[in-house]
């Protein structure tokens, strides 16, 4: 044992197969303790450093080595977790039996990554200080389950829920600027004044708040421009800082924006509407049905892909474009009795006779 020439701490040497390894500690109480350990492993026949620790051998090494330099928080949330996984303190795991253990974990997706969490770093603790010569875990995913919402458009009735529902002005016009604009909700809670043409007949978003940093213009539909009129003589005879519910007004703050909230708060104002109109909603839905509208109504494929400023085709055409749920009625009345093409074949004529000429 001597002290580290360099920083603060101990090495410990053992000789390991023939060669020495170097072991290093933040004190000389953790140095002593693992030496009396090698020397009584030595007594039994055991050669050098374990290679076989079990886990509650790593959890015991790790409490005493790696816990007292974490914050007072973290150890006890360590000590909590480490109670579903006491189980296996005395075995010594395989592959298979993680892949076994981890089957029978039972909460919420993210308390059983914790807890798989802290078994794999054990496994790789041990295996820097050479306790273990190889982590069980290794290989074992541990995918995050993936929440696939219902890819659809709103339909009419939808939309009229949806603005009973609206108890503001402003989530009025955040929803029609919503479905007539097919902005994404960053770029919808960003935008300002600023961003609208003279005789506001374009919209245009700037790079710096796309999401795919590329700056986009989009044509204003009438329905939007009506709604933005009427938000901005609104805002115009009532101070900002009333409608929006602050306390004192900030002239800074609300001087150039359409739509004075955050993210999050936007998004609380779609649950709520969702909930007292009965329609599953989410900003998004309304970018969807935007998409789905031009591209029905016969709008260029590639012109709706620079619209909603997607990278890909594939995006705008797969992701995006989806089926009007009226979409079967409206071909029975289009087509009506179908395509004529002649007489099926295999059908008598009644002007030929049956028989072989």
């Amino acid at each position: 044992m001597r002290k580290r020439a360099k920083g603060h701490g101990y090495e410990v040497s053992v000789r390991v197969g023939g060669r020495r390894v170097w072991r290093t500690f933040a004190d000389r109480e953790a140095a002593d303790e693992w030496v009396r350990t090698a020397r009584s492993r030595d007594a039994r026949g055991q050669v050098g450093l374990p290679v076989t620790a079990t886990v509650g051998e790593l959890w015991d090494w790790f409490k005493r080595t790696r816990l007292p330099d974490l914050a007072p928080k973290s150890r006890v949330t360590y000590e909590y977790l480490y109670q579903r996984i006491e189980p296996l303190a005395g075995r010594h795991l395989t592959h298979q039996d993680v892949l076994e253990w981890r089957a029978t974990l039972t909460g919420a997706w993210h308390s059983r990554n914790q807890v798989f969490g802290l078994l794999r770093a054990l496994y790789n603790a041990g295996m820097q200080a050479r306790l273990v010569s190889a982590n069980p875990c290794h290989g074992v995913r541990w995918g995050k389950p993936v929440t696939v919402r219902p890819k659809r458009m709103l339909t009419a009735d939808d939309i009229a829920k949806l603005w009973t529902a609206c108890t503001t002005p402003r989530q009025s016009a955040m929803l029609i600027v919503a479905l007539n604009t097919g902005m994404r909700i960053g770029e919808l809670v960003a935008m300002q004044w600023s961003w609208l043409s003279p005789g506001w007949q374009m919209v245009t978003v700037p790079a710096a708040a796309a999401k795919s940093r590329i700056s986009r213009s989009i044509p204003m539909l009438d329905a939007a421009v009506v709604a933005l009129k009427a938000w901005r003589s609104l805002t115009e005879r009532v101070p900002m800082h009333v409608l929006v519910g602050a306390r004192r007004p900030n002239t800074q703050k609300y001087s150039d924006v359409v739509f004075p909230c955050s993210v999050v708060r936007a998004q609380v104002d779609a649950i709520g509407m969702a909930q007292r109109s009965g329609v599953a909603f989410h900003w998004h839905l309304a970018r969807h049905t935007y998409c789905s509208t031009l591209l029905q109504a016969g709008v260029d494929a590639n012109k709706v892909r620079q619209l909603m400023g997607h990278a890909t085709m594939k995006l705008t055409m797969e992701t995006y474009n989806h089926v009007h749920p009226d979409a079967d009625r409206a071909v029975r009345l289009l087509v009506g009795g179908g395509i004529a093409v002649g007489r099926v074949p295999g059908e008598e004529s009644d002007s030929e006779p049956s028989g072989s000429p």
